[in-house]
């Protein structure tokens, strides 16, 4: 029954990142507008942090385990969107090539390295869809 506070915690953070967003996008273009939602998503997570140990304390809020898979996960984007923006000049083809190939990597690490329980079980149902069709033929 605590709503209010995050509600509070989403209207602070709403007020700061329009204000951010215009100081921060007029001086620094896209730069200042991705720095603008990372200020503000700090900001949230700080506040929202604070509030499920003030309310929920028996709550585990933090897993060290997950913080490294992401921080992990997210670290091999780095180097594949460097090759795609060395291989692909086109704007549009760099945007487009590097989602599907960061969307596959996440989707291969999710289910062969960390095995997440849900793409565990996707992965069941589409190789058993797979021999399904295979046994047809």
């Amino acid at each position: 029954n605590h709503e209010r506070l995050y509600l509070n915690t989403l209207i602070v953070s709403s007020v700061i990142f329009v204000f951010s967003m215009l100081v921060l996008s007029y001086k620094y273009a896209d730069t200042g507008a991705s720095l603008a939602i990372i200020i503000t998503e700090l900001l949230m997570l700080i506040m929202n942090y604070n509030y499920v140990r003030n309310t929920s304390g028996h709550l585990l809020v933090f897993d060290i385990r997950s913080f490294i898979h992401a921080i992990l996960g997210a670290s091999l984007f780095i180097p594949v969107i460097y090759v795609i923006r060395r291989a692909i000049h086109s704007h549009l083809l760099e945007l487009i090539g590097s989602i599907l190939a960061c969307f596959i990597l996440y989707m291969l690490i999710q289910t062969f390295v960390i095995r997440n329980d849900i793409m565990l079980s996707l992965r069941n149902i589409v190789f058993r869809r797979y021999k399904k069709i295979m046994n047809f033929f």
